[in-house]
């Protein structure tokens, strides 16, 4: 009678001692899976993560202490490890999933609840792949199940990040997204678990882009920026993040070839404007640069407005108006608002009309007063050329007449309208 009850008492201990373990952290988690109330199903999944990692802690501390002593190499139970390991993710997966479920509800969540337990979720379904050979049949599918499915979530720890103004940890999920199979290597075994068949990668990239450069990390900008590129809805501005970030990097030559790049293939007219003055700014005697951009979009049939009206610009600021006119009036036809075009069309003929009365050099003592109407009406048909302009002009910008009045006032004048040059007169000498 004595052996057996001293049997039935190493048995209960060794039945107590088992409880503290793996299988008792997952009765707790079962325990926690069918409770109702989030808060009593928090402290029981507290319990059981405090549980399992006591017990795995203790179980990796005896192996290394026998493997110091014995100097042999570590070992451990890699089916407990693996059973641990797929636990512990079950665990942190469904104290994410609390938070993710008031999110769907358009509930308050807590971001860095939702953040932390997703990341070790993953890490944990992902170590299950560390002990490969020792994992059931099941732990490894399911595992790389959740990892499978879990991906998207990192995208919406992206989002959360966002609203919550933190840029630098935005950035960090969305290259968690992005880089999915590098992060958690698992996941290069699982099929189809980075297939992106609506690219969203594109997305994710602009998003890692504006955080990147908010942050000023412009290696990172640039890292991401071709990718970024492909998504449509925010390409024009991605554009111009790109370009600023080599500008701040300092790296003139890149941005001169990413500015011409875009612009060449439709970019904002922003850009185009930009490398035109950066072409004129360096000298701005030497305008073949400028020439050969417009040329270029000229070809391309891209920002036609821009691209005339420099190449108009430049050719009348080598006198050469009639050459620049044809292409004023196209930028004109694209863009009928185009003032600055208006404007060095008018500038043009007019200076024009004073270049063609200066060549007469006229000798009022000899010239008859036929030849003089002659050549008069000559100039005057220059200046009946620049007039429209003008006026257009004044109606874009009546309230800049320093824009016009004062060609205005001259082509009056030469074509005798007294009463609009007097007009004109007073407009001048009221600024």
């Amino acid at each position: 009678m004595k052996r057996i009850t001293l049997t039935l008492a190493a048995a209960l201990f060794a039945l107590g001692a088992a409880a503290q373990n793996v299988e008792k952290a997952q009765l707790i988690f079962d325990e926690a899976t069918r409770d109702t109330v989030e808060a009593s199903r928090v402290l029981k999944l507290i319990e059981a993560d405090k549980v399992l990692n006591e017990e795995l802690n203790s179980t990796m501390e005896k192996a290394q202490a026998k493997a110091e002593k014995s100097g042999k190499p570590l070992k451990i139970n890699e089916k407990k490890f693996a059973a641990g390991a797929l636990l512990q993710g079950n665990i942190d997966q469904m104290r994410f999933s609390i938070e993710l479920n008031k999110a769907s509800k358009h509930l308050p969540l807590d971001t860095a609840t939702f953040i932390k337990h997703l990341y070790a979720a993953c890490d944990a379904y992902n170590k299950v792949g560390t002990y490969a050979a020792e994992a059931t049949a099941e732990q490894m599918p399911t595992a790389k199940d959740m990892l499978r499915r879990f991906r998207q979530f990192f995208f919406y720890a992206g989002v959360f990040e966002a609203q919550c103004q933190r840029p630098t940890e935005s950035m960090k999920h969305f290259e968690t997204w992005y880089e999915y199979d590098q992060r958690f290597p698992l996941v290069k075994q699982i099929a189809g678990a980075m297939d992106d068949p609506d690219n969203q990668a594109a997305m994710v990239a602009n998003n890692i882009l504006i955080s990147a450069f908010n942050t000023k990390q412009f290696d990172i900008v640039l890292k991401y920026l071709d990718k970024a590129l492909e998504y449509a809805e925010g390409r024009d501005i991605t554009q111009q993040i790109g370009l600023q970030s080599l500008k701040e990097k300092g790296d003139m030559a890149a941005w001169e070839a990413k500015a011409r790049e875009f612009s060449v293939a439709g970019g904002p007219e922003a850009i185009a404007q930009n490398l035109v003055a950066y072409y004129l700014g360096k000298d701005p005697s030497d305008t073949a640069s400028a020439s050969a951009f417009a040329d270029e979009l000229i070809a391309a049939g891209s920002n036609a407005a821009l691209a005339n009206y420099v190449k108009g610009f430049i050719l009348s600021s080598q006198e050469k108006y009639e050459e620049a006119i044809p292409y004023l009036d196209t930028a004109i036809e694209a863009n009928p608002d185009y003032l600055e075009a208006y404007h060095q069309a008018g500038l043009s003929r007019y200076r024009q009309a004073i270049n063609l009365y200066n060549s007469f050099n006229i000798d009022f003592k000899k010239i008859t007063q036929k030849e003089l109407d002659e050549k008069e009406e000559q100039v005057k048909v220059v200046f009946r050329q620049a007039l429209p302009y003008f006026e257009r002009v004044r109606e874009l910008k009546p309230d800049e007449p320093s824009f016009w009045s004062s060609q205005l006032e001259n082509i009056y004048n030469n074509l005798g309208e007294k009463e609009k040059a007097e007009e004109m007169k007073a407009i001048n000498a009221a600024q």
